[in-house]
């Protein structure tokens, strides 16, 4: 766990290396991620917009497989982001996230926990206000992107923000976790997300 600490600043630069100079049709635009441990190696899953057909984007040699999913893992985020650049023809752009998934694994890593709030936090261009879940297998809730659902991330916000006012369920973000953590107290209470046949299901 501690070689990922290391790599925190080194990723955030790879992120952000020659961004301004990246034209947007050359870019790849996560709208969720989900992070997980596995045999003790980072796991994390991109769930790209869907821009295959308009752009002609290949998917990459780690792919689950699924629907516009990138899966990459490595000791840390550094060796992921490495792997990236490595095997992908377009910039990573998390400029327009609107979903995070931890899996299980990773909360119950305390260290692993840290660890991703604060790559996300140190990146500028990751927003404070996308939702925050939680998965027992993020790897299955991730497949579901670019199925039924045109992009799992605008699916998920979706369920919180466009409902009647009266409707509407309160959304856990990363502002709140990034707060949570920094007055030392536990994590907020995510929701807990799972694999329907086509669609996540979303319970307390």
């Amino acid at each position: 766990m501690k070689k990922w600490m290391y790599g925190i600043a080194m990723a955030a630069m790879l992120l952000l290396t020659g961004c301004g100079g990246v034209e947007p049709e050359k870019r790849a635009y996560p709208l969720a991620v989900s992070f997980d441990l596995t045999k003790d190696r980072l796991q994390v899953i991109y769930a790209m917009a869907n821009l295959a057909v308009s752009t002609g984007q290949g998917k990459g040699k780690e792919d689950t497989g699924g629907q516009q999913t990138l899966r990459l893992s490595g000791e840390n985020m550094e060796e992921i982001m490495e792997k990236y650049n490595r095997t992908q023809e377009y910039y990573l752009d998390l400029g327009h996230l609107q979903a995070v998934i931890l899996g299980e694994n990773l909360l119950k890593d305390q260290e692993a926990y840290d660890y991703i709030l604060d790559y996300l936090e140190k990146n500028p261009v990751v927003g404070e206000t996308a939702a925050l879940f939680r998965s027992e297998d993020p790897e299955e809730v991730m497949k579901l992107n670019g199925g039924e659902m045109e992009s799992l991330g605008t699916y998920l916000t979706g369920i919180y923000e466009n409902r009647p006012a009266g409707e509407k369920r309160q959304m856990v973000t990363l502002r709140q976790a990034y707060r949570r953590r920094h007055e030392k107290k536990e994590p907020p209470k995510m929701p807990l997300l799972t694999a329907g046949e086509k669609y996540p299901e979303i319970s307390a």
